[in-house]
């Protein structure tokens, strides 16, 4: 059974201007699944490179830990690990993790790995969807930004389904041969076996409520 609401990072505060409203979000294999308590608390990013990216590869300065405690850390993706950069965000007092992808593509997909220590929500989201929320960052203190992040559900209708309540196929843009309108939708939740790419949180069953494998073969004719 597809879970009733999507999950969704919505952005709102004095600060958050054009940014505010409701994003497409990839979310962990791993740390607390986004259900029907929301995380909300002030986005900071983390900036630890010489260009102005937050790579979170290593446990986070003081500087950036003051900014991140108790707040949702920003940080890009590269050069290490998801659970990495999580982890070191958890380490210095972050509620959640947002991080920017670092190429172009929607919708987003979810941030893989596996670490049972990380206990927090964190979700991936477009780069340019990044873009738009880092430049509302900008005039922030070393505490305090006034752009509120909320990791949620929203919605009354199946994640990874349509108003009607049919399965969503994976359409991203730009199109991915061999993943592109031959799976489920990756807003799929809980995830599904023929999502375009493994999840760590599959069961071993394919029949509902737990999965929709078998049913769709059964409707096209296998």
């Amino acid at each position: 059974m597809l879970q009733v609401g999507s999950a969704t990072l919505s952005i709102s505060g004095p600060a958050a201007g054009p940014a505010t409203g409701d994003y497409l979000i990839g979310a962990a294999s791993f740390g607390a699944v986004i259900g029907a308590v929301p995380v909300i608390g002030q986005v900071m990013p983390v900036v630890d490179q010489a260009n102005g990216l937050g790579l979170a590869c290593n446990p986070l300065t003081g500087v950036n830990a003051l900014a991140v405690n108790g707040r949702i850390a920003l940080v890009d993706r590269g050069v290490c690990g998801f659970t990495v950069k999580v982890k070191n965000a958890q380490n210095a007092g972050a509620i959640g993790v947002i991080v920017a992808d670092n190429a172009p593509g929607s919708p987003p997909p979810g941030l893989g790995g596996s670490d049972a220590t990380i206990t927090i929500p964190s979700v991936r989201i477009t780069q340019a969807d990044g873009v738009v929320i880092k430049a509302q960052l900008t005039r922030r203190s070393r505490t305090a930004s006034g752009v509120i992040g909320r990791l949620g559900l929203v919605g009354s209708q199946y994640a990874g389904a349509d108003a009607l309540g049919r399965a969503l196929m994976y359409t991203p843009n730009p199109y991915q041969p061999g993943s592109s309108v031959s799976h489920w939708d990756t807003s799929a939740f809980p995830n599904q076996l023929m999502e375009p790419a493994i999840n760590g949180d599959l069961l071993h069953s394919v029949v509902p409520p737990a999965d929709l494998t078998f049913r769709l073969l059964q409707d096209i004719g296998w």
